[in-house]
């Protein structure tokens, strides 16, 4: 799976358009030959939180295409991308410290009595395994 996802974002010229936008251009950053390695240069970046919100929306829009034979414009993509990135921006704030600070976040039900139901699963790799997770909560208004 990650060698069609770094096939995809390196290799595709819709996908190459993206990184330009973002800046990544650097002569190097295209030779996707070991995908692992690409994936940990990109985290380690002063820019990782582009780069995984790059990562995330071209492999979105890639499973739209294959799935759903949806294509999103560049600008879709664009500000998809910018959207995402300032919400990791926000959950991980820095301090002048350099530290990362807590932040504790809860969500609002506006007052109403219920059940949430939080689920979610993946796939690696395999259409036969599969893993999943759910969490019910009540929420006294």
């Amino acid at each position: 799976m990650w060698v069609v996802l770094v096939s995809y974002v390196c290799d595709c010229e819709f996908s190459k358009n993206i990184w330009y936008h973002f800046y990544f251009n650097h002569s190097t950053f295209f030779d996707c030959l070991v995908p692992l390695d690409w994936l940990k240069e990109g985290l380690l970046e002063a820019h990782s939180f582009t780069f995984v919100a790059i990562v995330w929306w071209t492999w979105r829009h890639w499973n739209n295409m294959c799935f759903s034979q949806e294509t999103w414009s560049l600008n879709r993509l664009v500000y998809n991308i910018q959207g995402m990135i300032e919400t990791l921006k926000n959950c991980f704030s820095v301090n002048q410290n350099g530290a990362i600070e807590e932040r504790f976040t809860k969500w609002n039900n506006n007052n109403h009595s219920c059940v949430i139901l939080n689920v979610d699963g993946s796939c690696l790799g395999s259409l036969t395994k599969a893993g999943y997770g759910g969490l019910l909560r009540n929420y006294a208004g």
